[in-house]
């Protein structure tokens, strides 16, 4: 598929998604309503300071930590 090179891997790429991560102004979070299905991520996910923009049909999302209303 194309730009499938330019995906980061959390689990497999730590040092690099976190470089990515602290630069960020958004993040896009796609597919899932907590972060704990992020695995190693959720905790870095919870301490960004950025808008995290949630696009998901799952129910009941965790919206403390996606900043929703």
């Amino acid at each position: 598929m194309p730009g499938c090179g330019g995906v980061i891997d959390y689990e497999y790429s730590t040092d690099k998604a976190i470089a990515v991560l602290d630069q960020a102004q958004w993040v896009f979070c796609l597919d899932f309503n907590t972060l704990a299905r992020t695995r190693h991520m959720a905790a870095r996910l919870r301490k960004l300071p950025v808008t995290k923009i949630l696009i998901d049909h799952h129910q009941q999302p965790e919206a403390e930590y996606l900043n929703m209303a």
